[in-house]
């Protein structure tokens, strides 16, 4: 069980904070939403802590925090490709959004041009 983050040292919590962003990324690549969301509540909770300390980092803190930097522009790549990659598989199944028409009431009706799978062209 870990620690409740207050009680940790700064650098313990950088450290779990390291660690969750990890665990989080991986559970993503597992596709395991509870975990996903169990990590990212932990880390915003961890987060929140963290921004309440206002003195500065030590030596090996700013090592750890940079290193922490590094691994969040990896999760955000990761998590923007895999964006791209579901947009690309609704496209491919759903296909485009052409010219929209009208409902009888006024409303505008989104129309779909059959995406390469529902066509037969994948």
């Amino acid at each position: 069980m870990v620690d409740h983050p207050v009680s940790q040292t700064r650098y313990e919590r950088l450290e779990r904070l390291l660690y969750l962003l990890v665990q989080n990324r991986e559970a993503a690549k597992s596709l395991n939403m509870h975990e996903m969301d169990n990590a990212s509540q932990a880390m915003q909770e961890l987060v929140s802590v963290l921004e309440t300390e206002a003195y500065p980092l030590s030596a090996d803190e700013r090592q750890l925090a940079a290193h922490i930097q590094l691994e969040a522009k990896r999760c955000t790549c990761f998590f923007q490709q895999a964006l791209a990659w579901v947009e690309d598989s609704v496209h491919m199944v759903r296909g485009d959004e052409v010219s929209p028409g009208y409902s009888p009431t006024g409303d505008r009706d989104r129309v779909y041009q059959e995406g390469r799978l529902l066509s037969g062209r994948v």
